[in-house]
């Protein structure tokens, strides 16, 4: 019965029961599987390659159904459609390959997925290819905007030179022909314009631009507007090159008309400025710090330094350099510098002095870099040949005081002796006329040597010679005797003088008689610009080292335009009460002299019709003997001949 299936065409294999025991293999599922008979009688557990169905035949065996199950890899690459009948407990299993099919079927379904990949990437290319087509043209259009909408000018010529794409601005500042012209063409429309290029002819320009790729920068086209106004065009070209050959020209136009006209006007200027500088009478000069050259001369200056007809920029005068090493290269800038008196000989041979100053001016990026070097010179040969004169005769005058003063205290103490004598020895005979004129003698006396001694202690003090006698003393106590003894005087005079301190005592070193003889002084003044009725003020202030000395008085003041001269010697404040000069106007410059000479200050404030204030500080004084020794104060001979000498001019 089973021999019939030997003949089909495909494999055959027969199970029967549950169990399924193999009862037949035909000759075609031998050879399909490589099996022979010894499985009849065995289970399909030994049989391998029915391994993974067994579970379907199972179940088809379960439900009695027949099955087919299609291309199923049995084997590595190999496929099968197989067919399970159920009969009974009869299980017939018909094998057919078909791994040719499947393998053609997959290698076309490979082939399918293949191309669609390919049409898929090519459409996907082609969009690609679409969108930068896209892209390139909205770029294009953008920029062609962009371009046009730009001020400077733009033109593109091709390879062989022919127009390919100009601006807007280009046919606004050059004319509309030009997309009518090749390169030729473009240069020879410029040469109907006037142009400024570093001294090249158009031939020239086009030659180097055309066979020698030589780049053009900055040409300037000058032409006229509609307004027949003067306007500049700058022309720069380049070439863009791929494996040493021209691809394109690029052209570009730019209106610097703004700018020229600024240059031209900043010439100008500058031209303008030079005219002035050179006009002026006054050498000025400006050094660039890096390299020592001019920056600036003026004709002035040229003159100075004797370098019209040598003159080349760089600096070369000795002295200029010597202060450049000594000053500015020591990182000294921050200051003016001054070179007075400098003396130069003119062409003439003449001698004229000069003061040169020197101003650094720092780099703006960098503060502490030096950039350049300002000098201005000022010709001071006539203020010092005038201060010399006014020596010579200041001098003189002082030789000839000190000469009148030492010729003058001869006779004077003669006279003033003989006076003394006169009274010593005739006074029973001394008739009250004689005395009268005795009187007047020894009052003129006393005058003429105050006067004499003025002059010898200012000529002294100004020439460095007077010498102070330090003591230690109690300035309060000192200063409220004197006090004490002018009050007598001012009393007579209808006058009240006040004393008053903040302490009581204070010991100091100083020079007691010169100290003595600037109280005096100072109430001599204001005594004798302090009517009758008024008061006179003297205040000692201290503070710790410090000493201030005060003289107030209630007369007639001092005009605020006086009070800057009112220390000079010779000068005289007129009293309107009298309407007579009292002084010789050497007291108050001396008081200046001894105070100063002291290491003290002296100032003044005063208010017409209110009075005058007279304020004497001493800073850091210092006694030389902490202990504190109080000095006895008499009203003797040497005192009382100060006072009678000091009041001496008072009528």
């Amino acid at each position: 019965m089973y021999q019939l299936y030997d003949d089909i065409p495909f494999g055959v294999i027969i199970f029967q029961g549950k169990h399924l025991h193999i009862q037949y293999i035909n000759y075609n599922f031998v050879n399909m599987f490589d099996v022979d008979s010894e499985f009849i009688g065995r289970d399909i557990d030994d049989l391998k390659i029915f391994r993974q169905i067994k579970g379907t035949i199972e179940n088809c065996i379960n439900f009695g159904i027949n099955k087919k199950l299609k291309q199923v890899e049995i084997l590595i690459n190999r496929y099968f459609d197989i067919i399970i009948n159920i009969k009974n407990d009869i299980i017939t299993i018909f094998v057919y390959e078909v791994s040719q099919y499947v393998n053609m079927q997959n290698e076309l379904k490979h082939s399918n997925e293949n191309f669609l990949c390919m049409c898929s990437e090519l459409k996907t290319k082609c969009d690609i290819l679409q969108t930068l087509r896209n892209r390139e043209n909205d770029c294009f259009i953008h920029l062609k905007n962009v371009l046009n909408n730009i001020s400077e000018g733009i033109i593109v010529y091709d390879e062989f030179g022919k127009f390919y794409f100009c601006n807007k601005a280009s046919m606004c500042l050059i004319g509309d022909d030009v997309k009518k012209f090749d390169v030729r063409g473009f240069f020879n429309k410029l040469g109907c314009y006037d142009f400024e290029y570093r001294g090249k002819n158009l031939l020239q320009l086009y030659y180097d631009f055309k066979y020698k790729n030589r780049p053009i920068r900055e040409f300037i086209i000058k032409l006229k507007d509609n307004n027949n106004n003067n306007r500049y065009i700058e022309l720069n070209s380049s070439s863009i090159i791929n494996e040493n050959c021209v691809v394109n020209t690029i052209i570009t136009l730019k209106d610097i008309t703004s700018i020229k006209s600024k240059g031209i006007k900043l010439q100008e200027q500058r031209e303008f400025i030079n005219d002035v500088v050179n006009t002026i009478d006054v050498p000025i000069a400006v050094i660039e710090y890096d390299n020592l050259n001019y920056k600036l001369a003026n004709s002035k200056y040229k003159d100075m330094m004797f370098l019209n007809n040598n003159f080349n920029n760089s600096v070369t005068e000795p002295f200029i350099l010597d202060v450049i090493h000594n000053i500015f290269n020591k990182g000294i800038h921050k200051k003016e510098h001054v070179l007075a008196p400098y003396v130069i000989k003119d062409k003439n041979g003449n001698e004229r002095y000069y003061k040169i100053k020197f101003t650094g001016k720092v780099n703006e990026k960098s503060i502490n870099k030096l950039n350049k070097i300002f000098i201005h010179a000022t010709d001071i040969t006539e203020e010092i040949v005038h201060n010399k004169e006014l020596q010579n005769i200041s001098k003189m005058k002082d030789e000839f005081f000190n000469m009148i003063s030492h010729e003058l205290r001869t006779p004077l103490t003669i006279i003033n002796s003989s006076v003394q004598l006169a009274r010593d020895i005739y006074k029973e005979e001394i008739t009250r006329n004689i005395e009268r004129v005795l009187l007047r003698v020894d009052q003129n006396c006393r005058r003429l040597l105050k006067l004499i001694n003025n002059i010898l202690d200012i000529s002294k003090a100004e020439a460095g010679f007077l010498q102070l006698q330090y003591s230690d003393f109690d300035i309060v106590v000192v200063t409220e005797n004197i006090v004490s003894s002018v009050s007598i005087y001012a009393k007579s005079r209808g006058i009240q003088l006040i004393f008053d301190t903040n302490k009581e005592e204070k010991l100091v070193a100083l020079d007691k008689d010169k100290y003595e003889k600037i109280i005096l002084n100072l109430l001599s003044n204001a005594i004798k610009f302090t009517p009758k009725g008024r008061k006179i003020y003297v205040t000692t202030l201290i503070e710790n080292n410090k000493v201030q000395i005060k003289v107030k008085d209630q007369g007639i003041g001092i005009e605020k335009e006086d009070l800057k001269t009112i220390f000079n010697r010779f000068i005289q404040i007129r009293n309107n009460t009298t309407n007579c000069v009292q002084g010789t106007g050497l007291g108050l410059a001396l008081v200046k002299n001894l105070v100063e000479l002291m290491e003290g200050n002296i100032k003044v404030n005063s208010k017409i019709n209110e009075g005058t204030e007279f304020t004497i500080t001493f800073d850091n004084l210092k006694n030389n003997n902490n202990n504190l020794v109080k000095d006895s104060f008499d009203l003797n001979s040497d005192i009382k001949n100060k006072l009678v000498l000091e009041f001496s001019d008072i009528k």
